[in-house]
Formats: structure tokens, C-alpha cells, sequence
């Protein structure tokens, strides 16, 4: 769940706002939330843990006590309707169609991004780019991948002389770029592995 919430929080505030709750409500139940809907949600959290909510958003200990309520009251398929729709088998295990989904390369063929591959990844950048000195500190960058089922190797080595990255060689935005695009070409399946486990699959 603690997963969950931090693909919703897309801003990486830590807090999920109406929005954000709205595009989850629609992703997991096919339906937005009401306004009304959603004071009364937050009522109930606010009144049950003072730190449930923050700025008018959920936190996180608000995400995980909402759901812990809903399984109090028997609502249990709620919760698993959520845990299947990110990708989430009936062991709470990442379904493998989830984490590997099949890529048809034809014979003689290689993979490269797209802009919009590029774009998804530039936007990733910028939301794990919390103090907004344009590159990735280690604490950063383990954020960016605590949402993914692996961390890809490269992201604990040291990448001076393979990409660009600052003076206290931690990977910049055209570093970061680079070193997707070196993945892209030749490991399309690690490439896919993580980008899907990043990816909230709203679409």
C-alpha cells in the first residue's frame, strides 16, 4: 500500500490531494469522487489520526488507516480491488504479466525511446529532484526506485565517465537520459522491468 500511495502522489509531496485522489478513485472504481465524498474522508481520517491529513491531502498514514478501516468493516474487497489494479496477484505479489510485460521485437530490430518515453522520464526526474539542484543524490535516486520490484544496477555505481553527473558525481537530467537511452537499446527487457514497475498505469 505504502507503494500505492507513492505512485499516486505524483507531485511526491507527500500528501495526495483532491486530484490525486480523484485520478486513484477513477483508476481503481471507474468513478470520481464526489467533493462532499471526499471532506467526508478526510473528516473520518482527520478525527481517528491527527496526522492523517496535511494541507487538506492524505498522508500516507492516512492512506494505510483508510484502508485498515475498510478492513475493519469487511470491506475487504476494496482494499484488493486497489491491490489488483496495481498490478498486485492474490498472494500480494507483482503479477509477472505486470512486471514483464511482453515486447514484440521483431528478428534484426532494436528498441529506442520515444519522446514520450523521454518525456515520462525527464517528469520522473523532476518529482525525485526534491531540492531542485538538477541531479539525483543517492537518497534521491533510491526513491525514485523504492517503487520498483528491482533496482537496476547502475544506480549504485559510480557513472562518472558513462554519463554526465555534477562535482559530487550524483546523475544529472541529461545523465539520466542517457543512461535510459544506453538501456533502451540494449537491455529492452530490464528497460521495461522498471519503467512499468515505475509507472502508474492510469492509462
Amino acid at each position: 500500500m505504502t507503494r500505492i500511495f507513492k505512485l499516486c502522489d505524483l507531485d511526491n509531496d507527500g500528501v495526495l490531494n483532491d486530484h490525486q485522489l480523484n485520478k486513484f478513485q477513477r483508476r481503481c472504481f471507474d468513478t470520481p469522487l464526489q467533493p462532499q465524498a471526499l471532506d467526508d474522508v478526510k473528516n473520518i481520517v482527520k478525527r481517528s489520526i491527527p496526522d492523517g491529513v496535511f494541507d487538506d491531502g492524505l498522508t500516507l498514514s492516512g492512506f494505510l488507516f483508510l484502508h485498515t478501516l475498510f478492513i475493519q468493516r469487511g470491506r475487504h474487497e476494496t482494499t484488493w480491488t486497489v491491490i489488483r489494479k496495481f498490478g498486485y496477484n492474490d498472494s500480494v505479489v507483482l503479477d509477472n504479466d505486470y512486471l514483464k510485460p511482453k515486447l514484440n521485437v521483431p528478428l534484426g530490430c532494436s528498441t529506442e525511446l520515444t519522446t514520450q518515453g523521454y518525456d515520462f522520464l525527464k517528469q520522473l526526474f523532476l518529482k525525485y529532484d526534491k531540492d531542485n539542484d538538477g541531479a539525483l543524490s543517492p537518497t534521491e535516486l533510491q526513491n525514485l526506485f523504492s517503487v520498483c520490484d528491482r533496482i537496476p544496477q547502475w544506480s549504485t555505481e559510480d557513472l562518472s565517465g558513462i554519463v554526465q553527473v555534477n562535482e559530487n558525481g550524483w546523475i544529472t537530467l541529461q545523465g539520466f537520459l542517457a543512461i535510459w537511452t544506453l538501456v533502451s537499446i540494449h537491455c529492452s527487457l530490464c528497460f521495461a522491468i522498471i519503467v512499468y514497475s515505475l509507472k502508474s498505469r492510469a492509462d
